[in-house]
């Protein structure tokens, strides 16, 4: 997956996904997405295909219709995202130098806590 973004019916579906955060068919998924969007449903099943690939969706193929689900969370694609998008820097330093100048008070002192509880884990 590593820093994979999502185009934007992939994102539609993860976003659906993670907020039913269980099990869920291409048929369950395709009904959400065509109230809000003209959509075949071979496309819906082929992005969800894709998806698994990925690695963002887990999948059961016992039965049909196969049955998917999240393989990661939203918070863990956001975190490999972030790191994909600072791998791509030679000097991946500056720009968290950079981030950091620009994040608010009160997330700064989230990151410093999450920082000494990441070393702390680490230990």
């Amino acid at each position: 997956m590593k820093g994979a973004r999502l185009g934007e019916l992939e994102l539609a579906i993860m976003d659906y996904v993670w907020e039913l955060n269980r099990p869920i068919t291409v048929p369950e998924v395709h009904e959400h997405l065509i109230t809000k969007r003209r959509l075949a449903y071979t496309s819906t099943m082929t992005v969800m295909s894709r998806l698994h690939d990925k690695g963002l969706l887990g999948r059961s193929e016992e039965r049909r219709p196969y049955t998917y689900w999240p393989a990661l969370s939203r918070e863990d694609y956001s975190a490999e995202l972030m790191i994909g998008v600072l791998s791509e820097f030679g000097d991946h330093k500056a720009a968290l130098a950079r981030f950091v100048e620009r994040v608010e008070p009160d997330d700064a002192e989230l990151l410093r806590d999450l920082v000494l509880k990441g070393r702390k884990r680490r230990e």
